[in-house]
């Protein structure tokens, strides 16, 4: 590869690199002060390591299972009920196995209010586990990115990383990947192997969980967390309608697409809300969390998250396709009539919350989103609370074409925990990683140890999937911010977990809502063969990827709300011609051809 630099400092930087007299820590460093993007640093570290490493020294990668495990599983607790048929972590001893005196640094996320060294669940992980942890934070999203990166380039790693899924802002696999090829990060996959039990077992349940994290080198490189969660398989295009707008009406939820189109106009002309400024449907901007879009154009094609699905052995671009066209020209015919909110295009997610929360009452009949809390704040204390007056539809059937969900068909697998290059005792990390995919560690984690924020369940209670529950949450009440973690850490939750809490309405927890929300939308979910996931990239391969998501993505933001505002006629076939070439002037052929081949390895 040949690397083209505009200043001789850089240059000499790079030649520094390749003759070993920078270290692989410096030129990072030194990179990253020159402009050097993280994308062309990295690139040039692959290609001095593939310039200096023969055949005969290239690294050999682990092989899975080839480790004899030194730890066992603590001694299951036999009081803990479980349901028929329960696949899952169990309810366990568990020893320590911490000194108490070494501290080990994590960089992890924290949100306002939030104290992670005396949050209640930190202070008890502690003292269950013995590991002493100093955590370093950075808040969630884009916010808490500047400052990974300058870790990442400076050099002063922490012990390991918890910043959990590429949409909190973690990482992506394929970022692992590189930052595990570029020796920032350790390879994991022995020390699974002899020191985590308790994943392993997962790995029985969900073989498919460990190929997921194996990169092309053979290695792990991130311990992950489960998260099988049965309802988020579709909760992207997931639609909630106000049911005290639907009972004024004298309506019932649509399940064809007239009837939704009828409701829409029933909600504008006799304004259930009794409010001027109400609207039927409304939502908030790209990147905010709420777009009716895909929950219109499950009535017309198949549209993933993605935006690529499968057809046999092809690679499918949806939004050129005529469906696409199509569910454009009725959500424009929608705006035409005043029947959706015309800021949904511009406003910010806080934005639709305050017309959802408005103190005289909802000021929106219909918003999608994939939990209660993404249009409004979940008051689980509060039996009145504005929440609980929206339900959710089903997708509606428009004639022969029926409705189409995305549904996500993965393991289920999220980034738990990095182990950096810096960290000296890794084994008392896995150690540490795998103590929380222990029954009570995991359900400790979201909402406080047991008895403060949940009880194991007695025998005769139902959990949400109808069978005997394993634990029951605490009435809300509490400074929950600081009785335990968000999602951004090791954790276990296989689905027997998550379905086996008891149904109480006491509790306040939405988990029971949004698994009927699941059930309602599985019918419809699209066939498992054109469900597709993007591979891990190299160095070259995700910059290149990362460049092609970013301009199809804002492009097509842009030409739908032209589109659906009427700003380009979605009716004229010149327009609509012209609109597809843009697409592939931006890279999509390439793109699609890209995660094709490297699908394919």
């Amino acid at each position: 590869m040949k690397f083209v630099f505009d200043s001789q400092e850089k240059v000499s930087l790079v030649q520094g690199v390749a003759s070993g007299t920078v270290g692989r820590r410096q030129f990072l460093r030194t990179a990253a002060m020159l402009g050097i993007t993280a994308a062309t640093a990295g690139a040039v570290l692959t290609a001095c390591d593939n310039g200096t490493k023969g055949g005969s020294d290239k690294k050999t990668a682990y092989k899975a299972g080839s480790a004899t495990l030194q730890v066992e599983l603590g001694a299951e607790d036999t009081k803990v009920p479980y349901g028929a048929g329960y696949i899952g972590p169990k309810a366990r001893e568990l020893k320590k196995f911490g000194d108490g005196k070494t501290e080990f640094s994590v960089l992890t996320r924290t949100f306002a209010g939030q104290n992670m060294k005396t949050n209640k669940f930190s202070v008890w992980l502690e003292e269950k586990t013995g590991v002493k942890v100093n955590y370093q934070v950075v808040p969630i999203g884009e916010e808490g990115t500047p400052k990974v990166n300058n870790i990442l380039a400076g050099g002063d790693l922490p012990d390991a990383m918890m910043l959990g899924p590429a949409w909190m802002g973690g990482f992506s696999r394929s970022q692992i990947y590189i930052y595990g090829q570029q020796g920032l990060f350790a390879p994991v996959g022995k020390l699974i192997d002899e020191f985590a039990p308790e994943l392993l077992e997962v790995f029985k349940n969900v073989p498919k969980l460990r190929d997921d994290f194996t990169a092309p080198d053979g290695e792990m490189y991130a311990f992950p967390a489960v998260n099988q969660c049965y309802h988020c398989r579709s909760s992207e295009v997931r639609m909630w309608v106000n049911s005290t707008w639907l009972k004024r009406a004298g309506l019932k939820a649509p399940t064809t697409l007239d009837e939704f189109t009828a409701m829409l106009r029933a909600f504008k002309e006799k304004n259930p809300s009794g409010l001027a400024s109400s609207v039927p449907m409304s939502a908030s901007k790209a990147g905010e969390g709420s777009s009716f879009i895909g929950y219109i154009m499950q009535s017309f094609g198949y549209l993933p998250a993605s935006n690529v699905s499968r057809e046999g052995n092809k690679l499918i671009y949806a939004p050129t396709q005529d469906f696409y066209r199509d569910g454009l020209r009725y959500m424009a015919g929608l705006a035409k009539e005043g029947l959706l909110d015309k800021r949904s295009f511009t406003q910010t997610g806080d934005e639709l919350k305050r017309q959802v929360m408005n103190p005289a009452g909802a000021l929106v009949g219909l918003v999608q989103g994939g939990s209660q809390g993404s249009y409004a704040d979940v008051e689980a204390s509060n039996p009145k609370a504005r929440y609980r007056e929206y339900e959710v539809i089903a997708p509606v059937k428009n004639g022969s074409i029926g409705a189409v969900c995305p549904w996500d068909y993965s393991a289920g697998g999220v980034v738990g925990l990095i182990i950096t290059k810096n960290c000296k005792d890794p084994e008392t990390m896995i150690r540490w990683a795998d103590a929380q995919m222990n029954l009570e560690v995991c359900r400790s984690m979201p909402s406080g140890p047991l008895g403060v924020g949940f009880e194991w369940a007695k025998k005769g209670q139902l959990g949400i999937n109808g069978k005997q529950a394993t634990f029951s949450r605490v009435a809300a009440g509490q400074d929950e911010k600081n009785l335990g973690w968000y999602e951004w850490g090791p954790y276990n939750y296989q689905n027997d977990v998550r379905l086996s809490e008891s149904v109480d309405p006491a509790s306040g927890s939405v988990e029971p809502a949004l698994y009927e929300a699941g059930k309602l939308y599985e019918p419809f979910a699209v066939a498992e063969e054109k469900f597709f996931t993007a591979p891990f990239f190299d160095e070259s391969q995700a910059a290149q990827v990362g460049e092609w998501e970013t301009n199809l993505g804002t492009y097509l933001s842009q030409s739908n709300a032209k589109f659906i505002l009427g700003e380009l006629d979605i009716n004229d076939d010149k327009v609509w011609d012209n609109h597809k070439k843009k697409f592939q002037q931006l890279g999509q052929d390439q793109y699609l051809q890209l995660l094709t081949d490297t699908s394919a390895k």
